[in-house]
């Protein structure tokens, strides 16, 4: 009896280890992805704060490729780009079919001026 008391101990302590295992390896992967993301949202920030005065409409379809809209006004022509999707959440205490849904993105929003040279940029994520 107490050998498979024994047993089943051993059992459980590797399942906790391994479990506690999988959550660090998870945290450090999404610790990484934060970092990369951040350093993405530096570079892009400091490009396009370069780019005023300098980009045009066309260097912008060269390097972003074609907006999701363009809204031309007659001073301005606004470049939207955009990038969304949904994410999925199981919540432990609920019915484990129910899932919530929420919605999470991009949004790159670059002004320019009658003469297609960039005036201002927006960059914002929900």
């Amino acid at each position: 009896m107490r050998a498979v008391r024994s047993a089943a101990d051993d059992a459980a302590r590797l399942i906790a280890a391994l479990i506690v295992n999988v959550k660090e390896k998870k945290r450090q992967r999404q610790k990484d992805w934060q970092q990369a993301e951040a350093k993405w949202q530096q570079r892009l920030s400091t490009d396009l704060d370069a780019s005023i005065g300098k980009l045009t409409y066309n260097d912008a379809f060269t390097i972003y490729g074609q907006p999701q809209v363009t809204i031309m006004k007659h001073v301005e022509m606004i470049a939207i780009y955009q990038n969304g999707r949904l994410k999925f959440r199981r919540f432990p205490m609920s019915n484990h079919a129910l899932l919530s849904c929420f919605p999470h993105g991009s949004r790159l929003e670059l002004t320019f001026n009658a003469t297609t040279k960039l005036v201002s940029w927006k960059y914002t994520e929900w």
